[in-house]
């Protein structure tokens, strides 16, 4: 191969979710549905929401208000009132010990599940808005608050100080961590990254487009919302880290956040669309709306996820907070036997045509070397992003076209003795 085939080689993903990657031995489950079971409580806006497990949850919100769940969110008990001004944030290292930020430097600590909150003191030298917490640990956690400037403090003690980050962190919109250090902060122009929580590398943005949320399912293959120089948002996707995003559908109206379970599975809410909750099973390639009647006229400000199958919604309906809870329907026959092919099977890419991304699948009757060619028009290789030996059964990985040009691409699959072609077209 030549240098640009083996840079292509290197720009495939391998997808793991349920309902696209099948191994050798096991079940095929079928995708799923859910339902979304709204509960209203109080009033004004409930801004945050986080659970430790499906039942042990809390929400924050409005008038510095905490409310706490042990039913998964069917029913809320406020808990004592310390903070004046509204609670933006909240996030849990276990059942017993969490923190909630919000408006004027607020930083609120519980050893005993909240049942009773104490004051700790952000940085003296900034009076500001707070928005998001996370601990990586019971010593190492961060807090965002501001806006332009923003800023990014630290602490290494718990949370008894907090120190600022340098004035490069003055711009991050937003934190997103994969579980324990590694963390991700989006700024203007850049992504920080960083997996020991001290050290954070650098990643300049090379597209126009720059997210304001995001999350990653995985260190290289990241979410985002944005807003598009047509004024309209827009959710985007990178595949190296958050240095190239491209666009994976606009919307009219608002897009408040932004959750991904893994690579192919996620949500994104609406803030100012009458509560629109979008859904994506495919890496954002096609969505749905997964809104009930119940959640019209609603303003929904977090979505959090435990797993596939449990999650919450925060936010206002009308004059009351309320919290959307998910829980997944099955369709169809819930686990099938998954019968080997006769033959080699290749499958047609999607979607198609495509940028500059697409997935490509196949089915082996049994174990065999796999080799994958990509090839222009005129014949030439310009990429063999498989070359290996593959255990029986479907495979799927997603592959970049980033580089090269807009045309017809064939990709060729040889395994076994017996060849597959078929057509893709990259369209820029």
């Amino acid at each position: 191969m030549d240098k640009s085939t083996a840079k292509n080689r290197s720009r495939i993903w391998w997808l793991t979710h349920e309902n696209i990657c099948l191994k050798s031995i096991g079940k095929f489950r079928y995708s799923q549905t859910g339902t979304w079971t709204p509960n209203t409580f109080s009033t004004g806006t409930a801004y945050g929401v986080f659970f430790v497990d499906s039942l042990a949850g809390w929400a924050v919100g409005s008038a510095g208000k905490i409310f706490s769940s042990t039913d998964g969110g069917s029913t809320w008990s406020e808990q004592v009132h310390v903070a004046s001004y509204s609670l933006f944030g909240a996030y849990f290292l276990n059942s017993n010990v969490g923190f909630a930020v919000g408006g004027q430097n607020t930083i609120l600590k519980t050893t005993n599940g909240g049942a009773g909150w104490g004051v700790q003191n952000a940085d003296p030298a900034h009076l500001i808005d707070l928005y998001q917490v996370y601990f990586a640990s019971d010593q190492q956690g961060w807090i965002l608050g501001g806006w332009a400037p923003s800023l990014v403090e630290a602490t290494t003690d718990g949370g008894t100080t907090w120190t600022t980050l340098p004035s490069t962190f003055n711009q991050v919109s937003h934190l997103w961590s994969r579980g324990g250090a590694n963390v991700f902060l989006a700024a203007p122009n850049v992504i920080f990254h960083t997996i020991n929580g001290s050290t954070f590398t650098q990643i300049d943005i090379k597209t126009s487009y720059v997210p304001k949320k995001i999350s990653f399912p995985s260190d290289s293959i990241g979410y985002g919302l944005t807003t598009l120089t047509t004024g309209y948002p827009a959710i985007i996707k990178t595949f190296d880290g958050g240095a190239h995003w491209d666009t994976l559908m606009s919307v009219v109206g608002g897009l408040q956040d932004i959750f991904f379970i893994d690579s192919l599975e996620g949500w994104v809410i609406g803030s100012n669309n009458g509560g629109l909750i979008y859904h994506t099973v495919n890496g954002g390639s096609t969505w749905t709306i997964d809104n009930d009647p119940d959640v019209n006229n609603s303003v929904l400000s977090q979505v959090f996820f435990l797993n596939r199958k449990t999650g919450w919604i925060a936010g206002k309906q009308l004059t009351s907070m309320i919290v959307l809870r998910y829980q997944p329907t099955t369709v169809g026959v819930k686990d099938v036997a998954y019968q080997f092919p006769a033959k080699l099977s290749l499958h047609q890419n999607y979607p198609n045509p495509f940028n500059p991304s697409t997935n490509i699948s196949y089915e082996l009757a049994k174990n065999s070397h796999v080799t994958i060619f990509i090839s222009n028009i005129l014949g030439q290789e310009v990429a063999r992003p498989v070359d290996e030996m593959q255990q029986a059964g479907m495979h799927t990985f997603l592959w970049s076209a980033e580089g090269l040009t807009s045309g017809v691409y064939f990709y060729r699959i040889q395994a076994g003795g017996t060849t597959e072609t078929r057509k893709l077209i990259l369209m820029k």
